[in-house]
């Protein structure tokens, strides 16, 4: 039997050396090397894409930023939407419950003519700025009523007055009715319909209601100087007749009272126009959808 191959020694599969050199547990796949050529194991390689990428990425954080804050305004302007849209669908639900209220006559109260209630009307978000519309056109009612007094005093004192006092009367009867079409019902009627263009017309009246207002204040000497109860006119007539005098800086205190508030209401007014996201395209989409509208 010592012919036999397989008795001998030479096995290689029970031999524990190679070349004198134990080989390393696990052999070439965990060698140094690693079975990927590199010096770390196959996860490391897996990993260093992955940490590389998103070191990369590090610098995104302003971006993400960036979107959330947009993302922000994006869901805090449709809550206002939903807040709107909510608010007509309880005016229209009124008014379909009570058809009756639109034309209910209640204001002034003394003599009804009219239809007038900021809050049951009027969007939550838009009334601070509509009663202080409100407040401006009290105002200039009592300063053209006032003014229209001080013409009356100095006729009295003074019968070459007469067109002074005429003019005075046409600022009067004329000034209330007209300011509550030029403005005041602009205002009211474009917050009712969220309208960019009914804002706009509202604009344009107001700032010839604070320019009249800031003429009566000074009451310059010209263009009907007498029918205005204004600083200069005061004084031109403390010198004639100091009771009519005296009237006349009562009425140009309320005519300065009436300005600065009218500023103020135009800034307010303004602001909120622009805090409901309305612009000057919108208001000419309305103006072209209203001229749309008429041409049919």
């Amino acid at each position: 039997m010592a012919d036999n191959p397989f008795a001998s020694n030479d096995n290689p599969f029970a031999s524990t050396t190679v070349n004198g050199t134990v080989p390393a547990a696990g052999g070439a796949w965990n060698s140094t090397g690693g079975a990927w050529g590199s010096g770390g194991s196959a996860a490391d390689s897996y990993g260093a894409p992955v940490q590389a990428d998103m070191a990369s990425s590090g610098g995104g954080g302003g971006n993400n930023k960036a979107l959330g804050r947009k993302e922000a305004d994006l869901n805090k302007r449709e809550a206002e939407l939903n807040r709107r849209e909510a608010e007509l669908r309880r005016l229209e639900l009124e008014i379909r419950n009570n058809p009756g209220a639109k034309s209910t006559k209640n204001w002034p109260k003394f003599c009804p003519v009219l239809h007038h209630d900021i809050a049951g009307e009027i969007p939550a978000q838009s009334q601070v700025p509509v009663r202080r519309a409100y407040w401006a056109y009290l105002g200039l009612i009592w300063c053209l009523f006032f003014n229209f007094i001080g013409t009356v005093a100095l006729l009295i004192t003074d019968s070459g007055a007469i067109a002074a006092f005429l003019w005075g009367a046409i600022w009067f009867v004329g000034g209330v009715p007209g300011a509550y079409i030029l403005w005041y019902s602009r205002l009211y009627n474009a917050a009712i319909k969220d309208s960019a263009f009914g804002y706009a017309l509202f604009f344009a009246g107001f700032f010839a209601n604070l320019a009249f207002s800031i003429w009566s204040a000074v009451g310059p000497p010209f263009l009907g100087e007498k029918s205005h109860t204004g600083y200069i006119s005061a004084i031109n007539r403390i010198g004639d007749n100091t009771g009519v005098g005296v009237m006349y800086f009562i009425g140009a205190g309320f005519w300065t009272i009436e300005s600065l508030w009218s500023i103020w209401v135009y800034k307010c007014v303004y602001r909120a126009f622009r805090g409901q996201g309305m612009t000057a395209a919108q208001v000419k989409r309305d103006a072209a959808a209203r001229a749309a509208g008429a041409a049919v």
